[in-house]
């Protein structure tokens, strides 16, 4: 049986393997000092996935450092999300970071499971269906590199289970804050009523007027005819992308300047590439938003931000015009390569 096979008996178990090496008590010896994270096992009841403590000696500094953050007034922020919406996201809290402590910091990293057989994440009537398998899993790792580099705990099972809402959830991750941005399990009120100041979900189509919830929102426009979108902000609440509208983007042209030269499957990908890209700005605003009204956010101009604060003019009239040249010109940064 392999490493990643073998069950710890519940939640707390992990919680407290997961302490001990934060404590740098029981670390394996020798250690080698460029790995990148310790599989502690996976409690049964989360049927798929793992969850993986970032190298012991980054998780020891990380979560003095969080402490000191937290003291400081620091919102505790956990993200859901995969792909490239994820990955923007995870990488704009990450920055934040770098500039500033006493904001935000990221305490956990939820992220979708593909690599899995057992995984019940929709693969096919999602993103991934146009990805192709055997690539999959170095999406999901791109992210999951960027948590554990960190010092950032991930976790790609279920969460919908007794050992992440009642022992990860609460105790690892304890989040004030929750951004989703493309996941693929539905969430619960056992998880969106976790964090007090709320959770959020980065969804690509505009909500507001009643356009395109559910999990492949692009095919969904394509088939539609139409030539733009907007990324939306909303909360999270049980059913799929119904919560409450919290603020949108300005409009972001899906149009090819040469279709004749792009599939579908490439069409989508640079949709998402596009439309993520505002979805990490987005993010970073909301963040000083929640954290300046002490609480959950009803409405937020991100519409005007956007347009007349955060974005130059050439990057919003880059982002409403077609998208050019051909795949290979779009795709000569992959996601692998996209934070390099």
């Amino acid at each position: 049986m392999s490493d990643a096979e073998v069950d710890v008996e519940n939640g707390g178990e992990l919680v407290r393997r997961y302490r001990d090496l934060a404590d740098l008590r029981g670390v394996p010896s020798p250690m080698p000092l460029d790995a990148q994270s310790l599989f502690l096992g996976k409690p049964a009841d989360t049927v798929w996935g793992e969850f993986h403590a970032p190298n012991p000696l980054v998780l020891a500094h990380r979560d003095e450092w969080v402490r000191e953050a937290v003291e400081q007034g620091a919102l505790k922020v956990n993200v859901f999300g995969s792909f490239y919406r994820g990955l923007y996201v995870l990488d704009n809290l990450a920055r934040l970071e770098n500039g500033r402590n006493d904001i935000a910091v990221v305490t956990g990293l939820c992220t979708d499971g593909v690599e899995s057989d057992s995984a019940k994440v929709s693969v096919n009537r999602r993103v991934w269906q146009f990805i192709p398998e055997d690539d999959r899993e170095n999406y999901v790792r791109q992210l999951m590199n960027l948590a554990l580099d960190r010092g950032i705990p991930v976790f790609t099972g279920k969460v919908k289970s007794q050992a992440f809402r009642e022992h990860i959830l609460p105790q690892i991750f304890s989040p004030d804050v929750i951004f989703m941005s493309t996941f693929g399990q539905l969430i619960d009120a056992p998880i969106f009523e976790a964090p007090s100041h709320g959770m959020y979900n980065f969804h690509p189509s505009d909500l507001a007027h009643g356009k395109f919830p559910g999990p492949n929102p692009f095919s969904d426009l394509l088939e539609a005819g139409e030539s733009s979108t907007r990324m939306t902000i909303h909360w999270v609440d049980a059913g799929f992308d119904t919560g409450k509208v919290v603020g949108f983007s300005p409009e972001i042209c899906v149009e090819l300047e040469s279709p004749n030269k792009w599939t579908k499957e490439e069409h989508i990908i640079a949709m998402h590439i596009r439309t993520s890209q505002v979805a990490g700005l987005m993010a970073r605003r909301l963040l000083f938003e929640i954290k300046e009204t002490g609480g959950r956010v009803e409405s937020l101009d991100l519409e005007t931000y956007l347009a007349d604060e955060c974005l130059e003019p050439e990057s919003l009239r880059s982002l409403q015009a077609p998208i050019p040249g051909t795949p290979q010109d779009y795709f000569s940064h992959r996601v692998l390569k996209i934070f390099e």
